[in-house]
């Protein structure tokens, strides 16, 4: 059996996320999410990551955001099933 020559070909996905040019309110959003991971790493915050809650810039522990995640995928889940069923 002879080897034959593969042509391998990586699409770098970091230039999928963003096709379009970023807003004025991309830029500030980023910018105190930034500024506030950043304080707690200084204020020595640990497992927990920076998110927008009701219009408060808060600190959410990582295991809680886990949680609901898949809570919400669950239940996203068994919505669909319920309203698409297979049969």
């Amino acid at each position: 059996m002879a080897i034959q020559d593969i042509d391998i070909k990586y699409i770098d996905p970091t230039y999928m996320i963003r096709a379009i040019p970023t807003t004025t309110n991309d830029r500030i959003y980023c910018k105190v999410l930034g500024q506030g991971a950043v304080h707690g790493a200084f204020a020595g915050f640990t497992g927990c990551t920076v998110g927008l809650v009701n219009t408060h810039y808060v600190y959410l522990p990582i295991p809680v955001i886990i949680q609901v995640n898949c809570l919400f995928l669950c239940d996203f889940s068994i919505i669909t099933k319920e309203a698409f069923p297979s049969e």
